[in-house]
């Protein structure tokens, strides 16, 4: 193989690696990052745009349970990318799966207000089928991280089946069985802490990406706010 396809390949695709302890300055988001945001800032939008056509109490409750697949979604990519990202072709390639399983769910709101889930499940299935792939792909190129990663795709795995396995019900039995992949999907950090300590966060890096969807859900609430009090008749 002669240098320049080498050095393409090295392009296209570079292994997964511990940016932690490469990256010992401050960390930014990069242009990827700041683009995956954009679609759940569209998610989020639809969720409250739900609130804003259907006022009540009952899609005041639907959109904070719709919030929290939607929350887990972006902090699985998240942290991978926190420690993980090479910003190579097979990475950004699993994000964009991740973006447009992301849409899918977030078209799916009015139809779940409507009582009609099975699309919603099938679109959040497909979104963390491909964090799983990415962990996957981070345990076979890392090995110091196979403890920690290899037990967050056997976890993923198994909420993602208790969501498959929901398609066969009707009814509060569906959402239970959804309740019990998030939850589980919401324990594994604590499960695992003693693990996670030894393959820690970028901190600099993971507080600007918090803090970035901490905005985007407080402009979007503020936004949704306006919107309603801009459709109502005020007499004075």
């Amino acid at each position: 193989m002669n240098p320049p396809r080498v050095k393409l390949r090295h392009l296209l695709i570079r292994p997964p690696q511990l940016r932690v302890l490469e990256d010992n300055l401050e960390r930014k988001a990069s242009w990827l990052e700041l683009f995956f945001d954009l679609v759940f800032v569209i998610a989020i939008s639809q969720l409250t745009h739900l609130l804003i056509d259907h006022p009540g109490l009952y899609s005041l409750g639907l959109i904070l349970t719709l919030f929290i697949p939607i929350w887990v979604g972006w902090q699985g990519y998240t942290v991978y990318a926190d420690r993980f990202d090479t910003d190579d072709l097979i990475f950004r390639s699993m994000v964009f799966c991740g973006m447009l399983g992301v849409t899918a769910m977030a078209v799916q709101f009015t139809d779940v207000y409507k009582g009609d889930t099975a699309g919603f499940a099938l679109a959040y299935i497909a979104m963390r089928t491909f964090t799983i792939l990415l962990n996957l792909w981070a345990w076979w190129h890392v090995p110091a991280a196979r403890p920690l990663v290899g037990r967050y795709a056997l976890g993923y795995t198994v909420s993602i089946a208790l969501w498959g396995a929901s398609l066969l019900l009707e009814g509060w039995p569906r959402y239970a069985l959804w309740g019990l992949g998030l939850t589980l999907d919401l324990a594994l950090p604590l499960f695992n802490i003693n693990l996670t300590k030894h393959l820690p966060l970028h901190a600099s890096h993971i507080a600007e990406r918090f803090g970035l969807f901490t905005v985007i859900v407080l402009g979007e609430g503020i936004l949704a706010v306006a919107q309603g009090i801009d459709r109502k008749d005020w007499v004075l």
